[in-house]
């Protein structure tokens, strides 16, 4: 009885994560009339990498949040001297944090040096003048 009782709960939790992908892919396929398959792929890619950018977004903040919590853990272990609550629970709560705070940054260091930014140009810095004039 309990198994017929949770598949409801479980469509419903597929059906809210397919609807925002087919919503976000909506907008691209209404476009195959006025510029071609190619810029249906173009805007398909673009739905795509903002919905990357939002999950990056989610981690520093779920990073920001973990953080805190062991901050508190933190102050809770030092208030009990460690007795009630462990030193470590706060410890790796921490840790957890500050890794979910780095990935985008590190993520996004990666994609910039395997793959280039398609907004960037060249400088020039300086000039390096060697030997007499």
């Amino acid at each position: 009885m309990p198994i017929i009782a949770n598949r409801p709960a479980r469509t419903l939790t597929l059906a809210g994560l397919a609807l925002p992908v087919m919503l976000a892919a909506v907008p691209a396929f209404g476009q195959v009339a006025s510029g071609g398959i190619g810029q249906v792929a173009q805007n398909v890619s673009a739905t795509f990498n903002n919905i990357g950018q939002v999950i990056l977004g989610g981690m520093f903040l779920a990073g920001v949040g973990v953080g805190g919590a062991g901050l508190l853990k933190l102050k809770q272990a030092a208030e009990t001297q460690g007795q009630q609550v462990k030193y470590s629970d706060g410890m790796w709560r921490v840790a957890v944090g500050a890794g979910l705070i780095a990935i985008p940054a590190v993520l996004t260091t990666l994609n910039t040096t395997f793959f280039g930014s398609p907004n960037a140009g060249t400088a020039q810095v300086g000039t390096l003048n060697v030997g007499p004039r």
